[in-house]
């Protein structure tokens, strides 16, 4: 697979952005709640880091969605208060903007 270049990555987060006007949902994971709650993050703070996400967070994908045909998913890792923070979003926009992952990087 060719490396995804910079446009794509705006491409995706511009949609992704976007849909997020319609409606934002965090999957409550454990791994996620102990992560915002270890940061002291509220949801909406985590909506408002994915919003500002750029091309230079990006991690790795689009990968096939393994819960979802016909959906991918975008990797991103920011740095949150001194740490590591691993983002996964799901292509999956028809309801607004789904964020799979938003925990503490485990690599």
């Amino acid at each position: 697979m060719a490396p995804i270049a910079d446009w794509q990555v705006t491409l995706f987060l511009d949609k992704f952005k976007k849909s997020m006007a319609r409606g934002f949902y965090l999957v409550p994971r454990e791994k996620n709640l102990k992560s915002l709650a270890a940061l002291g993050m509220p949801v909406q703070e985590a909506k408002r880091i994915i919003a500002g996400l750029t091309p230079a967070d990006y991690y790795a994908g689009p990968k096939p969605d393994n819960k979802y045909q016909n959906c991918d998913v975008w990797e991103f890792v920011v740095i949150v208060s001194g740490e590591k923070i691993y983002i996964k979003l799901s292509s999956d926009l028809r309801c607004g903007g789904k964020c799979i992952s938003f925990h503490h990087a485990e690599h």
